[in-house]
């Protein structure tokens, strides 16, 4: 404004619509500026946006490959599972299997050593039977022929001890050699010694080792034991031949009493004739 120069309406006017246009040009700036800067942090906003959808997709991807991988991963753990769960059981029933097979060794290992020493036991038997059948051949020679139809008449010069030839005459027929001294097998000759004292209830409770022995003469009825293991009673006939019953590998015989060399004499103590 120039000093000295009064305003008309007119200046006034025009100075006022001239600040009107400038603080409508401001006003336009300043609200430019504005949406620009907010167009601005609007496109920033809007990138950020998109670069965390970008970021969340892609990591929904991972997530999601993850959750794959686990389940598989779960799978085979499950799978794994199985495995072992069948595999113990397999290892089980190897173990069972194991077990039943050492036990079925053992138990054929005992078998084994029974029946070894089964054999030994038949093979100590045979040995023992052939001998006693060799030595039975000579017996052939030695035999005394005993009329068993008459042994009421042996009474004269036996006595009492003629019971003992009535239970052997019961006996020799249905009675046979045998190691096992049993009454359904058979009986060796001291097994059948015993038995007959048994029958007359003279049989001490020891058994024949009880017995009084002696190496004497033999008295009637007495046992006169031989090499061999014979075991047999000693009798006289009315001639008075000394002769002895007993068991022998043929059977119940009587034999000369001299048949073998003598080895004790067992006293069975009966009254003397």
């Amino acid at each position: 404004m120039t000093a000295g120069y009064p305003l008309t309406i007119d200046d006034v006017n025009r100075r006022i619509e001239r600040g009107q246009r400038n603080a409508l040009l401001r006003t336009f700036l300043l609200s430019l500026a504005i949406v620009a800067a907010a167009a601005l942090l609007l496109a920033v906003t809007l990138w950020e946006i998109g670069s965390a959808t970008r970021q969340l997709i892609d990591a929904n991807q991972r997530l999601a490959a993850a959750q794959s991988q686990l389940t598989l991963v779960g799978d085979q753990i499950a799978a794994a599972n199985d495995a072992k769960t069948k595999a113990e059981a397999e290892l089980q029933k190897s173990q069972a299997a194991l077990d039943a097979a050492t036990q079925q060794a053992q138990m054929l290992k005992e078998q084994s050593a029974s029946l070894n020493a089964q054999v030994g036991d038949l093979t100590a038997q045979l040995e023992d039977t052939k001998k006693a059948l060799a030595e039975a051949l000579d017996l052939n020679k030695q035999v005394y022929k005993l009329d068993w139809s008459e042994l009421k008449m042996m009474y004269m010069t036996n006595g009492p001890a003629v019971d003992v030839l009535e239970v052997v005459n019961d006996l020799k027929d249905r009675t046979r050699w045998s190691m096992s001294n049993t009454e359904d097998k058979g009986y060796n000759s001291p097994g059948f010694a015993a038995l007959v004292l048994q029958k007359l209830s003279r049989l001490p409770e020891g058994g024949l080792a009880s017995l009084p022995r002696d190496s004497g003469p033999p008295n009637i009825g007495d046992i006169v034991t031989y090499e061999g293991g014979y075991h047999m009673f000693y009798f006289r006939d009315h001639e008075h031949h000394d002769f002895v019953v007993g068991m022998t590998p043929f059977g119940v015989e009587a034999l000369n009493a001299d048949f073998a060399p003598k080895v004790a004499v067992l006293r069975t103590h009966f009254p003397p004739q």
